[in-house]
């Protein structure tokens, strides 16, 4: 189940988290279903803040996918795999999701591979923006997957949660 978009404003103002970002599950597969893919619809500046020690990106990198919309990044085990450039328009599949046209299929810039450390959530992993995702999707628009988070303090962890359970109790979400 997806949710609102403007749950993730009153999760981010919720007393004790420092940090928030959503995400938004796209379903991707690279020419035939067989060749799935972990594509995820991500805010870049929020995503990179959150998952910064589990994507060790330049200064460079992140600015060149914050300034195209339509960019891709990809762990770099998945961009030698199918031989992808960067700079190469790379059509992904979305086995979910549809757009405006009917069309299952998006377009986007490759901008180069990125390397994950040992271990990290990363592995596997391809970024798409969200904006250009949620504004050319046919369904499900100004709806996120989840929202990934992180508290002021470890201490904080099970006051956050109740908080957030609680501001959600008598909701449909």
């Amino acid at each position: 189940e997806t949710l609102p978009i403007a749950h993730f404003q009153r999760i981010l103002q919720t007393e004790g988290v420092a940090a928030a970002t959503h995400l938004n599950w796209f379903g991707g597969y690279y020419q035939e279903p067989r060749n799935f893919l972990a594509v995820f619809a991500v805010e870049p500046q929020s995503y990179f803040e959150i998952y910064k020690e589990d994507l060790p990106l330049t200064d460079e990198q992140k600015n060149a996918f914050f300034s195209d919309r339509t960019a891709m990044m990809a762990a770099a085990p998945i961009a030698e795999k199918y031989g992808w450039k960067p700079g190469q328009r790379v059509p992904l599949n979305s086995n979910i999701f549809s757009k405006a046209d009917g069309s299952h299929v998006w377009d986007f810039t490759y901008l180069g591979p990125f390397a994950t450390p040992p271990g990290s959530s990363q592995t596997g992993s391809i970024l798409i923006h969200h904006d250009y995702f949620n504004e050319t999707i046919s369904f499900g628009r100004d709806r996120i997957g989840w929202i990934a988070l992180l508290t002021q303090s470890a201490a904080a962890n099970d006051k956050v949660i109740a908080a957030i359970d609680q501001r959600f109790a008598n909701s449909a979400d």
